[in-house]
């Protein structure tokens, strides 16, 4: 065999295999710590610098649940970039609006409606504190989940898939199935968020401080990150039923070491049957693990 036809085998084995040595010690600790794990995990991680993807059953569907609040929020912000929606508008909250027996600090603010918020404090909620009644409130305002969901096929971001909504999930245990996606359209829909091709400028801005001021999922990806690490990120959480089974544990975001090194993570957990302190110990095993790989990198 030629020098040639040497380098030309070789080359088409590190096509086949997908990621280089280095690639495969970040992809081999992840899949140790998923390993015995009484759960469905998918795992996308992309080095926004290199492009480079690692990825452990992205290509699953996995229920959002509360991560869905982000597709909204983004479907809202960029009605307002288009001017169909000010960010000032005031919109009137009556009892009827707000759904009982839900996490929602608006409901435990103001327990019979009676008050006027914008749209920029109704995102806060939703993004920020993970609001049930913020979220239906703004998906009325926008269209339904008809048109959030759409948005995401004009956007051609494949394999989004938003059906219900707050309301309609805590109905019903199945329906929340019905909001789903793959780690890997999750890992798109942030790059292009973090990148600017979803939004104005400002919107941006607004939207990921909003996920950086999130006191939500402290123990995931960002439980074990050093403190002064900027971790954007929206988080989803289902109930766990009779069976001792939790359909979603999630938290995807973008965590940013320094300017010019940034990666985005995404972790699903479904269907576990394990306690709440593992699934999100899970996460930021994960998260750790890859903060550690890229932090080793040029």
């Amino acid at each position: 065999m030629t020098v040639l036809k040497r380098f030309l085998t070789f080359a088409a084995f590190l096509l086949l295999a997908g990621c280089s040595k280095k690639d495969k010690v970040l992809e081999t600790k992840i899949l140790k710590l998923i390993d015995g794990k009484k759960a469905t995990v998918g795992v996308a991680i992309k080095d926004l610098r290199t492009e480079d993807i690692w990825t452990i059953n992205g290509s699953k569907h996995y229920p959002m649940q509360s991560v869905f609040k982000l597709h909204l929020a983004i479907k809202v912000l960029n009605d307002v970039d288009r001017n169909v929606i000010p960010i000032n508008q005031k919109i009137r909250i009556n009892s009827k609006d707000l759904i009982p027996d839900t996490w929602s600090p608006i409901a435990q603010k103001y327990p019979k409606g009676g008050v006027e918020l914008t749209v920029a404090q109704l995102l806060k909620y939703a993004v920020e504190q993970s609001d049930n009644n913020a979220c239906d409130i703004l998906f009325k305002l926008v269209g339904g989940t008809v048109a959030v969901h759409n948005f995401y096929q004009k956007e051609n971001i494949k394999n989004i898939n938003i059906a219900a909504n707050e309301a309609q999930m805590h109905k019903d245990w199945k329906v929340q199935y019905e909001n789903w996606t793959t780690p890997l359209a999750t890992i798109e829909l942030l790059e292009k968020l973090i990148k600017g091709k979803l939004l104005s400028k400002k919107s941006t801005l607004m939207l990921t401080k909003m996920m950086v001021d999130s006191p939500t999922g402290p123990n995931r990806i960002k439980g074990l990150l050093p403190k002064n690490i900027p971790v954007a990120h929206k988080t989803g959480t289902s109930a766990t039923n009779k069976m001792n089974i939790t359909a979603a544990i999630n938290d995807v975001g973008v965590v940013s070491i320094s300017k010019n090194k940034k990666f985005v993570i995404v972790v699903y957990i479904k269907d576990s049957k394990e306690d709440m302190q593992t699934n999100e110990e899970l996460i930021a095993q994960i998260s750790k693990t890859t903060y550690d790989f890229f932090l080793a990198q040029n």
